[in-house]
């Protein structure tokens, strides 16, 4: 009877021994599946982490959840020649180690044979009795690098669905990499198209600045133009074909009011003698001093025109009560003495 409760106390303490062990194995996967629900924050700050350093960061913070590794590596691609360069190590004393691991696989053609494999590797590096694990960096469209962790003595038996949680790790670093260097390209495109716009929008409003001149100058021409049909260049005074219309309308003011007018030429004595013995400059001289004279002499009514040369023609719209022809022609004749 005693040796039966023996029995049964030990198959107790093996069951429980065993429960227990399976609880630890339970909640340590338990702890691996909310790793895995949680990956999403690597592609979280894809545009204000683009950087590798911080991706790799990241997945060691994962990584090290699962398997306590001595140390972790990551290499890159170099696009250029096609080569893996070591861009991130940690802890960093273990650089030249890694390298050095990393360089014998390359001989040994386990790297090469890793990198065609969907799932994580375990290679023995017999020079230093070490155990490393390798992973490629890829997504289905591109090999962006190589994985590689140390593991220790108590870290050697890993379960295979460990193995499988670090490929889900990896393999959402790879497409959060991809990601972040889409949204770099992305961003350099835009910024290169937003460059172009801002040069063609400065290019059409330069377009438009100059059409503006044009539109500017074109009026300054007609308006200059214009100027020119009805006023003389040289002395500002209208000239024969203002006088013709400002002749017909004050006829026509005249008739209907039965008032006269007055129109007067007159020109310079002897004035190409003037500007064969002095030269154009003086005559142009002398006649720009008649027109201001001419122009004081009247009211603000009447109009003095330079017909042609150096004959000129006062028109006086309407004659005042209480002056005559001869006191008009007077004070003209007396304000260009």
């Amino acid at each position: 009877m005693e040796i039966k409760i023996s029995t049964n106390r030990k198959e107790f303490d093996r069951l429980n021994k065993r429960i227990r062990f399976l609880e630890r194995t339970n909640q340590k996967y338990l702890q691996a599946l909310e790793l895995l629900a949680s990956l999403g924050d690597l592609h979280r700050d894809v545009k204000r982490n683009g950087d590798l350093s911080s991706y790799f960061a990241s997945t060691r913070k994962y990584l090290n959840k699962l398997i306590d590794f001595e140390a972790v590596a990551f290499f890159a691609v170099n696009e250029a020649d096609m080569s893996f360069e070591l861009v991130d190590c940690h802890p960093e004393s273990e650089r030249g180690w890694m390298q050095n691991a990393i360089d014998r696989q390359i001989e040994s053609g386990n790297f090469a044979w890793a990198l065609h494999q969907n799932r994580a590797s375990i290679i023995n590096d017999k020079p230093t009795d070490s155990k490393i694990i390798l992973h490629t960096l890829a997504t289905k469209t591109r090999t962006l690098g190589m994985f590689t962790g140390r593991i220790g003595s108590d870290s050697e038996n890993i379960p295979t669905e460990y193995l499988t949680f670090i490929s889900n790790i990896l393999y959402n670093t790879g497409y959060a990499i991809e990601n972040g260097m889409l949204y770099a390209e992305i961003e350099a495109q835009n910024k290169i198209l937003e460059k172009n716009i801002d040069q063609q929008t400065e290019q059409l409003k330069r377009k438009e600045r100059e059409l503006e001149d044009k539109i500017r100058e074109r009026h300054q021409m007609q308006t200059k133009i214009k100027h020119l049909a009805f006023y003389d260049s040289l002395t500002g005074l209208p000239n024969r074909n203002l006088l013709i219309d400002r002749l017909a309308l004050a006829l026509v003011r005249a008739k209907r009011v039965k008032r006269n007018i007055i129109l007067i030429f007159l020109d310079i004595n002897n004035f190409k003698i003037i500007n064969e013995s002095l030269g154009h400059s003086i005559g142009d001289l002398l006649l720009k001093e008649l027109s201001k004279r001419l122009v004081h002499s009247l009211r603000k009514d009447d109009d003095i025109c330079r017909v042609e040369g150096d004959k000129f023609a006062l028109l006086v719209p309407e004659v005042p009560g209480s002056q005559s022809t001869n006191q008009i022609v007077e004070n003209v004749l007396h304000a260009i003495k």
